[in-house]
């Protein structure tokens, strides 16, 4: 027997009532210097955004929710999320895009972990991938299971050796 009308349309329904929830409290959660940002983010206007402001610029809350913006407009895409200095991975980012999921209310859609240090959407397999560049050799085959990293978060810039270090990384994760 086939499926009724309601059961077609209402998942069609309810995955736009969720992407307008979602649309809703990004908005909400991001502060709006950043909005320009986004829509550039989504123009495709540059390859790499150098977000700058002290403390309590909204720089890290803004990179988090973007990348969850990111994934969900692409089933294929994934995220590659970095510091210097491996250790402080669980305390700052880590910590940083798990506020993230539960602000913009998709908590329930991944499974956390911490060993490997690794957030996975639970019905497309996406990833979002911690590392440190304590030994930045590490990273030279990194590759999430499927598609691809669309976006590449290195946290504290300024704590890495130079823009090569940095371009290092983002050709092997290219």
């Amino acid at each position: 027997m086939g499926k009724s009308l309601l059961e077609k349309v209402l998942p069609k329904a309810m995955d736009e009532a969720r992407a307008a929830a979602f649309e809703e409290r990004f908005a909400a959660n991001i502060a709006e210097i950043f909005l320009p940002v986004s829509r550039d983010i989504d123009e495709r206007g540059h390859r790499e955004y150098w977000l700058k402001g002290g403390r309590g610029s909204c720089k890290s809350s803004f990179a988090a929710c973007k990348i969850l913006d990111l994934l969900r407009r692409d089933v294929r895409a994934s995220a590659l999320v970095l510091r210097k200095v491996g250790g402080t991975l669980r305390d700052s980012v880590y910590a940083q895009m798990l506020w993230a999921l539960d602000a913009l209310g998709v908590e329930a859609d991944w499974n956390a972990t911490v060993s490997p240090m690794e957030l996975t959407h639970r019905q497309t397999g996406q990833q979002i991938i911690f590392r440190g560049l304590d030994e930045p050799r590490k990273i030279k085959s990194i590759k999430p299971k499927r598609g691809y990293f669309a976006a590449c978060w290195f946290e504290e810039a300024e704590e890495y050796a130079g823009y090569d270090e940095l371009r290092s990384v983002m050709q092997s994760a290219g």
